[in-house]
């Protein structure tokens, strides 16, 4: 949406003197976005695919060690860590590479709801990654100060990874809401 921007100066000297300039000239092309610098989309994408690639080898290594030894399953301790390594394999599979489609489309073509998805995959990302180290960090902190008599039990430990992923796909939701996407009024 482009206004002709109308500049009116009262200049006093002598007289009284209005001068009125319309601005019609402007071009159009002004106001449209750019693309991201090729510089930039080659670097960020290898950051991105290397990060993916990392990600997966590492976090699926974890992942297949703690299921081969059953004895380690059966831990409240590695219950919870292996729910940080399972999101953290959701997001090298889901959130990164739709990142990188962000990065490589054309910021003049109608993505918006591309763009929601992406920030509701971030918001998701971020909410559960932060949850699940406090989770962590709550689990460190009932072994160090009751290690006989702990806090936290197995059915806990279920119904508190539950809650994550229940709060987790919830703010997965958020950036839906914003926009009024599941609005049922036709605009």
């Amino acid at each position: 949406m482009c206004f002709s921007p109308v500049l009116e100066i009262n200049m006093q000297s002598e007289s009284n003197v209005t001068v009125r300039d319309d601005i019609d000239d402007i071009d159009t092309n002004m106001y449209q976005p750019l693309s991201y610098p090729l510089s930039f989309q080659v670097s960020l994408t290898g950051f991105l695919m290397l990060e993916i690639v990392l990600g997966l080898g590492s976090n699926l290594t974890v992942l297949v060690l703690y299921c081969m030894k059953s004895n380690l399953i059966n831990s409240v301790s590695n219950i919870i860590t292996m729910n940080l390594h399972v999101l953290d394999v959701i997001i090298c599979v889901g959130c990164i590479p739709l990142t990188i489609v962000i990065l490589l489309l054309s910021l003049e073509s109608n993505t918006a709801l591309i763009c929601c998805f992406h920030e509701a995959c971030v918001s998701f990302a971020s909410v559960s990654t932060a949850i699940n180290v406090f989770a962590i960090t709550l689990d460190r902190y009932d072994i160090s100060v009751k290690p006989a008599n702990r806090i936290l039990t197995m059915g806990r430990a279920v119904m508190l990874m539950t809650s994550i992923w229940i709060f987790s796909f919830f703010s997965f939701l958020i950036p839906f809401i914003e926009v009024n996407f599941f609005s049922l009024q036709s605009g």
